[in-house]
């Protein structure tokens, strides 16, 4: 077996529709003129499916693990300013507002 004929068979090709073009012409957008950085971190998240039930309760909302990450990453932003910092050239600039871009990807999601 190649090389060529082991990567062609670790992905299927998909017919471009229009929702797939529009995704993907905001997310080229967005990658092209905005400043990118990436952050990682383990986490450990035992408790979450509980708090999801708590808020489900009293808030009478359903709250979704990315919903709780999301708020998690803005606290820690406020809490720890720095964090919330891009290199721009010749500066490290730091920003008064918090910005959490998040593209969500459902892979067996038929609409599209």
């Amino acid at each position: 077996m190649t090389l060529t004929s082991s990567l062609r068979q670790t992905f299927v090709d998909k017919p471009s529709t229009v929702p797939r073009k529009q995704l993907a012409k905001s997310y080229l957008q967005a990658k092209n003129t905005q400043p990118q950085h990436y952050l990682s971190a383990d986490c450990v998240v035992d408790e979450l499916p509980r708090l999801q039930m708590q808020l489900a309760d009293t808030q009478k909302k359903t709250v979704s693990f990315l919903d709780i990450i999301i708020k998690a990453s803005a606290v820690a932003l406020r809490q720890v300013p720095e964090a919330n910092a891009v290199w721009e050239n010749v500066r490290l600039t730091q920003k008064a507002s918090i910005l959490l871009p998040t593209l969500i990807f459902f892979p067996f999601d038929r609409a599209m």
